[in-house]
């Protein structure tokens, strides 16, 4: 099938927006917003109020205002989300570096024997020496001028260039060695389950990075989301906990019970559900007697 959809003005978006039913009640206003937001991003919030025939129409009494506001909302969101997510890898970086600087010496990542994948090591030694002599960061210039065994830096150094990504698969890719099981055992998690979360938070933490909207979207990377009793932080799990946004935002604060336990992310979260109550979030996975949950109180 061949694709043969024309490009459109601001003035024709208007325009098919209210051929499809969207109540607008300041045309000046969306014009703005679509200009400077962009069609095409705004349709994203669009969907869950527009009828699934196929035909995009939208459903009784949903105005531009509804949409916007949602836009808006998500904004908020995922300033929210990417300042908590930084503290949590921030200090995760610490943990893993720490604990296996202690027991293996500072450079540890440079140890094949340490690592469960062969091909995985040399690719990330590969991709660490290429990142270093490109580095215009000080410390990695200082450490290369100064020292020339070992010719990489300390994993100290090295914890701080790579990406969030990158820190989860180091971690997954570690045997199961004492070192690994008490890295994740320090935020009261098993091994497998700290992995998911590691990798499901690095997923969202690109979606805040990139501007990419949150507030309705189904996590491909799912965390796992205890069920046995002894682990049980959640009292209802059903079938879409860690698919949606309150899955990994619940995983989110047990790990701040652990590196910050004055957090005030749960209080601030729950102010912007305030300030927007026309925003559904029940799109997120708030249902049920979230409310009630020990996490959430």
């Amino acid at each position: 099938m061949k694709f043969d959809k024309p490009a459109c003005t601001t003035e024709e978006h208007c325009t098919i927006l209210k051929q499809r039913g969207l109540v607008v009640e300041d045309p000046e206003s969306l014009r703005i917003s679509l200009d400077q937001i962009g069609y095409y991003r705004l349709t994203g919030y669009m969907y869950p109020f527009q009828f699934r025939e196929g035909n995009h129409l939208f459903k009784e009494n949903v105005t531009f205002q509804i949409i916007e506001n949602h836009y808006r909302f998500d904004k908020r969101f995922r300033l929210l989300l990417i300042e908590v997510i930084e503290q949590i890898e921030i200090a995760i970086r610490a943990k893993i570096c720490n604990t296996m600087c202690l027991k293996y010496g500072a450079h540890w990542y440079l140890m094949k024997d340490l690592f469960i994948n062969n091909d995985f090591h040399d690719n990330f030694i590969t991709e660490i020496k290429k990142h270093c002599n490109e580095s215009s960061e000080v410390f990695i210039k200082k450490y290369l001028n100064t020292y020339s065994d070992p010719a990489l830096p300390p994993a100290w150094m090295m914890m701080e260039t790579i990406t969030f990504r990158k820190m989860a698969v180091l971690y997954k890719n570690l045997k199961d060695t004492e070192e690994k099981k008490l890295i994740a055992n320090s935020y009261a998690l098993a091994v497998n389950i700290f992995e998911s979360w590691l990798q499901s938070l690095n997923f969202v933490r690109n979606c805040c990075a990139h501007h990419l909207r949150l507030w309705n979207r189904r996590l491909p990377i799912k965390p796992v989301i205890p069920r046995r009793k002894n682990n049980r932080f959640l009292k209802e799990v059903t079938e879409a906990t860690d698919q949606q946004m309150y899955g990994i935002l619940s995983c989110i604060l047990f790990l701040l019970k652990t590196i910050n336990p004055n957090s005030d992310f749960k209080l601030r979260l729950k102010k912007l559900f305030e300030d927007h109550p026309s925003v559904n979030i029940a799109y997120m996975g708030f249902v049920g007697e979230w409310k009630s949950e020990d996490i959430w109180l």
